[in-house]
């Protein structure tokens, strides 16, 4: 779902498990696509691309408000009728001013370009105050308080509609 080209260094797809398919919308990377052998699963959204294309080949199944890899995946699994749906690792907030959980590629690349003269804990937290303009406060699932941003905010909102609207 990720039109940016870092998702081409995201994961191994050369590796990718032949039992495994690709749910993907037109505006990922073709060589994301190329690349996969397993089978693929194209699905419509509402960027531009993927409704220009609908007009000429038609639609090929619309999952709604698709604005993040885990909202397809939620949204597919409720469009397979899976019940119920279980986001593991679905992260909206910060822990510790960490971005991103350990040995993910966005963590990896982080730890790549830190400054060698201050903690890792230290990095993080310059890193984290880029954000301090979006930041809000919010209740994380212990019931305890965390910070996420607004887009992130966001995100939880629409789960939180699109769960309303399955039950």
């Amino acid at each position: 779902v990720d039109p940016d080209d870092t998702s081409i260094r995201s994961f191994d797809l050369t590796s990718a498990n032949k039992d495994s398919s690709l749910l993907f919308e037109p505006s990922l990377p073709y060589p994301i696509v190329e690349s996969f052998s397993g089978p693929k699963i194209i699905a419509d959204s509402n960027f531009f691309l993927s409704e220009w294309l609908s007009r000429f080949i038609g639609i090929r199944g619309k999952l709604a408000n698709s604005l993040s890899v885990s909202h397809t995946g939620f949204l597919f699994a409720r469009y397979l009728g899976c019940d119920p749906i279980i986001l593991t690792g679905q992260d909206l907030a910060f822990f510790d001013f960490k971005l991103h959980c350990r040995q993910s590629y966005f963590e990896n690349l982080f730890l790549s370009s830190t400054n060698i003269e201050k903690t890792t804990n230290g990095n993080r937290y310059e890193h984290f105050k880029k954000y301090r303009n979006s930041l809000k406060i919010t209740e994380d699932v212990f019931g305890g308080s965390a910070f996420t941003t607004l887009a992130m905010d966001s995100f939880k909102e629409i789960f939180n509609e699109e769960n309303k609207a399955s039950n």
